[in-house]
């Protein structure tokens, strides 16, 4: 067994290791820059850095066979990076503690850059370009079912299995497995979500859709003598699945097939019946690993049709209530559709580039193999289906996106409309409106006028009665029969009579007029009424009089 070893930081790690990583992904010096190794080292700093007080928990599993006498080496259930580095540097052949190693099963939950540096330090040296394309491709999430067989040096063979996929899961399950153990971030980003019917939880729930990615390389020089690795990163984790210890007559389930699921789908590779040819096991992984990722597409695809159809059934009237909302819906669907429709078309194109392939397998006599090519083809044809279907739902959506942009249009026509309909009715009491103000303007006018010849007039008589009220009062005086005053009637004293009436009413004039200003303040002061106020109350004809009056 292998010692464990306390983690230590990811950049530190990373500062120590950047040899490592070049001598591993660069053969010679070119001065093309190299992607390989680019999407690697994105990887490495995308992560984050790994706190040495934590423990490193185990997310690898590792199974070594001798072909001769069928013994395996025994190993932890779960081994760390540091684990899996040991077991994997320990001697596969002419070891006198234990057995040979012709058959080697590494598999790895949820790629790390720990696990990385594992491999790369115990891989030998035919298996380095096989190992490179196997981690690159997994991390840049390609889609790829090849034969690789170099043209010269060591002949080998890589047989290689990298398939992206997406999968349905509801929000609460997955909000589990946001995190790895270790505190690193999900590799893969949530994309889309659905609302539908759960039956777990017994009514709607919210699921997300999420991408995982499975890969599979199989490289050896011999039938009977290879290695291969296993990457997994799907939503469930089958280190924290499967915590309980199996019995040694139980079957040991063979987790690169299946992720330690395989008795409940039903799908399952028994490594303590394993199977020798490299060929024949990568087949049947693939077989396995194609019916899951079919399983998972066929129940996001699904899911997605019962809800398009479900929102884009009759377009009634309470559809047109909720336009917008339904034009907001078909236009998330329709983005959604188009990630399934690109990612199921990455599957179908690594299909259909693997019938090239398939001649590697040609002289394969097994049964089992050549059911298992009867498999693969019936799982294409199956996707063929889906990819059919999610074209369909895209037309739909189209469709859709179609007809509620024509009833947004003729309500938006309808509106604009009743909007014009409400300037004209507007414009006409506007008109009426002005009318009526003109012809208040002409009566005003009017009334003005009026008034200042009421003014006029007012003030002839004031003046009349000025002129005349003297010789009225004198006229008065002399023609009656008894004498007031003691003063002759004469012409003399009847013009000083009339002289002194001349000035005596302009002064009792003015005289009341300042008494009555007295009044209106002593009014104001007691009875609260501003000037301002009093003003107003005075019409034009009270403003003339005053007027007169202060003339007079």
């Amino acid at each position: 067994m292998g010692c464990k070893s306390a983690p230590r930081p990811l950049v530190v790690l990373l500062e120590k290791e950047t040899e490592v990583l070049d001598e591993f992904y660069v053969d010679f010096e070119s001065s093309i820059p190299s992607w390989d190794i680019s999407v690697v080292r994105k990887f490495f700093n995308s992560h984050e850095t790994v706190d040495a007080g934590f423990p490193h928990l185990g997310r690898a599993r590792l199974d070594g066979r001798c072909h001769d006498t069928g013994l395996a080496r025994d190993y932890p259930n779960w081994l760390t990076p540091a684990e899996l580095q040991h077991h994997l540097g320990t001697k596969c052949f002419d070891c006198a503690e234990q057995s040979d190693v012709d058959r080697q099963l590494v598999y790895i939950y949820r790629l790390c850059p720990q696990y990385i540096l594992a491999l790369i330090r115990t891989a030998y040296r035919h298996q380095l370009a096989a190992l490179r394309d196997t981690i690159w491709q997994h991390i840049a999430c390609e889609a790829s079912m090849r034969v690789k067989i170099p043209v010269d040096g060591f002949k080998t063979y890589l047989l290689e299995f990298h398939m992206p996929f997406l999968t349905l899961r509801c929000s609460a399950e997955a909000a589990t497995d946001t995190h790895s153990p270790e505190g690193e971030p999900e590799p893969w980003s949530e994309i889309g979500s659905l609302v539908i019917n759960c039956e777990q939880h017994k009514g709607l729930c919210k699921c997300m859709v999420r991408e995982a990615n499975v890969s599979v390389a199989v490289c050896g020089w011999d039938s009977n003598k290879w290695v291969c690795w296993a990457f997994s990163n799907t939503h469930s984790d089958p280190a924290s699945c499967n915590e309980e210890e199996p019995d040694e007559e139980d079957m040991q389930e063979d987790y690169v097939g299946t992720d330690g699921n395989g008795p409940e789908d039903g799908l399952v590779i028994d490594t303590s019946q394993p199977i020798w040819g490299a060929r024949q096991y990568w087949l049947r992984v693939v077989d396995l690993r194609m019916r899951i990722i079919h399983k998972e597409w066929k129940w996001l695809v699904m899911n997605m049709e019962q809800k398009v159809k479900a929102w884009t059934r009759g377009l009634g009237s309470k559809q047109r209530e909720k336009a917008e909302e339904l034009l907001e819906w078909t236009l998330q669907s329709m983005e959604l559709l188009n990630i399934l429709s690109e990612k199921l078309g990455m599957t179908i194109q690594a299909f259909t580039r693997f019938e090239g392939d398939k001649r590697y397998f040609l002289d394969i006599k097994d049964s089992r193999a050549v059911s298992t090519f009867d498999s693969l083809q019936e799982t294409f044809e199956k996707l063929l289906g889906l990819q059919k279907k999610i074209m369909r739902l895209e037309r739909s959506c189209d469709q859709t996106e179609r007809i509620v942009q024509l009833l947004m249009a003729k309500v938006g026509n309808r509106i604009s409309a009743e909007t014009q309909e409400h300037s004209r009715e507007s414009h006409k009491v506007n008109l009426a409106t002005n009318r009526v103000s003109q012809q208040m303007a002409v009566l005003n006018r009017k009334s003005t006028q009026a008034a200042v010849e009421s003014s006029r007039t007012t003030l002839v008589n004031v003046q009349l009665f000025l002129v005349t009220t003297p010789f009225v009062l004198a006229l008065q005086y002399f023609g009656a029969e008894k004498d007031i005053f003691s003063f002759e009637k004469n012409p003399r004293t009847f013009s000083y009579a009339i002289c002194v009436l001349f000035c005596a009413l302009p002064l009792l004039t003015y005289g009341l007029g300042f008494l009555n200003q007295r009044w209106d303040k002593f009014s104001r002061r007691w009875f609260g009424k501003s000037k301002s106020e009093a003003d107003q109350d005075l019409t034009p004809v009270d403003e003339e009089f005053q007027s007169l009056t202060a003339v007079c």
